[in-house]
């Protein structure tokens, strides 16, 4: 059907005042087409023309939940899909409307209730059933109809196929039911002892109940199971079995282990980007940065733009000295919570030794959206800087952080530290105010006062404050 002179023909048509006959096809088409171009109101004049042309037809129903629904008139879509279910035979599209409808009205249970019935109505399309419903209860976040679905849909999974596993342990862990995730593998082990993804399964959760010991035997299981499969069916299997497997070696310390299990993995799925890392870490940690540089720029070629594979890059190239290119790496990636701490301590230290004070500025403004109350890492950063000699970058550092950190989340130490810092650079009357504000905090951590000074030696008013609190406590 020609979609572009249909289009046109209906638009001329409807300005003649002389729409002619279309087929409940071409009726189809041109609402799908006007609801997607966001056109309502020629969509509404299209469904006007089909109610004329086509008066009784059941099918109208579904056509008017389509609009209501783009116009987000929930009840009305609700309403006429109902109408549709009730007098139309069973239809995918029906049931995939009615489902829309309820999920997007909070209304979860009745529509996995519903989606039953679309499985016993479509038992042969069950595989593809189970794999919509976990999509749609996904987009709005409801784990236990996901939980629900992906163990419905297990059975029916290809032999190569992870998605059902995958968002099983996923909608548990979400759930923060890693431990009943765990009892209902078990049980399903119980049924079927031999089915290798139960035991894989297991081996996911304990590694994320950090209980090492056991998903270890349970891969050992898993990998029992799979050796007496056909290994050409099983390489998706295989590839996830490994890579468990190197995330448990990772966690206990045992990196040659690890390292094994990420070839594996590579063998087996060679585009895997997680095991690239793993394998790229490996090399760092043992600074054989030469070794790590193929597999980084493979990791840069499949998935340059994922904030770990460009933390790993800006890595290595500021082991390698090319502190330029890494500080821009390091810049990209404040934003992102796991990697914005190494990224702000690289940047400062490279920026203060440029003694370029706008950028220097420019990156603590930055990390503030990310470690506002945090003045442990701010003083860490700090003493940093100072122990380089650059003691004004490490008052800019303890500054900028008494000015973001709330007052309640301000530590004796940083006030200490901030007291010292500000008098030797003359800031008297901000250094005594520190100073007063660090003792109504205890003495405990006056040690961060005398760091600021050559030999820990404190001037003359200080000693006399730090005194008069002795004799007053």
């Amino acid at each position: 059907m020609d979609r572009e002179g249909l289009l046109h023909r209906f638009e001329a048509e409807y300005e003649a005042g002389a729409l002619g006959y279309y087929s409940w096809a071409a009726l189809e088409l041109l609402l799908t087409e006007y609801l997607e171009s966001e056109d309502l109101v020629m969509a509404e004049r299209v469904l006007t023309h089909a109610q004329y042309l086509y008066d009784g037809e059941p099918r109208l129903h579904l056509l008017y939940s389509y609009l209501a629904l783009a116009k987000n008139k929930l009840i009305e879509a609700l309403a006429h899909i109902q109408k549709a279910f009730q007098l139309m035979a069973p239809d995918p599209g029906v049931y995939e409307q009615y489902l829309e409808i309820l999920v997007q009205l909070g209304r979860y249970e009745e529509a996995y209730w519903l989606l039953e019935a679309y499985v016993e109505s479509f038992p042969e399309m069950a595989r593809e059933i189970w794999r919509y419903a976990i999509n749609l209860f996904r987009n709005v976040r409801a784990w236990s109809q996901v939980k629900e679905a992906a163990w419905q849909g297990w059975p029916h999974a290809l032999p190569q196929e992870t998605t059902f596993w995958w968002q099983l342990l996923r909608a548990y862990e979400r759930l923060g039911q890693v431990s009943e995730g765990i009892q209902d593998l078990w049980e399903a082990v119980w049924v079927e002892p031999f089915d290798y993804r139960l035991w894989l399964g297991l081996a996911y959760l304990y590694e994320r109940k950090l209980a090492y010991r056991q998903a270890i035997l349970a891969l050992d299981e898993a990998e029992r199971l799979l050796s007496s499969e056909e290994e050409e069916e099983r390489q998706s299997w295989w590839a996830l079995c490994y890579h468990i497997r190197a995330r448990v070696h990772e966690a206990m310390g045992m990196w040659e282990e690890a390292f094994r299990a990420h070839l594996w993995v590579r063998h087996y799925r060679p585009r895997v980007v997680s095991a690239l890392v793993g394998i790229i870490r490996y090399y760092h940690r043992q600074e054989r940065w030469s070794e790590a540089e193929p597999h980084l720029r493979q990791a840069i070629h499949l998935a340059g733009h994922r904030p770990v594979v460009q933390a790993l890059a800006a890595e290595h190239l500021w082991a390698q000295g090319d502190w330029e290119l890494a500080a821009q790496l390091y810049e990209s990636l404040l934003s992102y919570q796991a990697h914005a701490e190494t990224a702000v301590e690289r940047l400062l230290i490279h920026l203060s030794e440029r003694a370029d004070k706008k950028a220097f500025l420019r990156v603590l403004h930055k990390a503030s959206r990310t470690f506002i109350n945090r003045p442990d890492l701010w003083l860490r950063w700090s003493i940093q800087a100072f122990s380089r000699e650059q003691v004004l970058f490490a008052w800019y550092i303890a500054e900028h952080a008494m000015r973001i950190t709330e007052k309640r989340h301000r530590t004796g130490a940083l006030y200490f530290w901030h007291a010292g810092l500000a008098w030797r650079l003359g800031h008297r009357r901000r250094a005594l105010h520190s100073l007063e504000q660090g003792l109504l905090r205890g003495a405990s951590e006056a040690v961060y006062l005398r760091k600021a000074f050559p030999e820990g030696e404190l001037p003359l008013p200080f000693q006399h404050l730090l005194r008069r609190y002795q004799q007053l406590t």
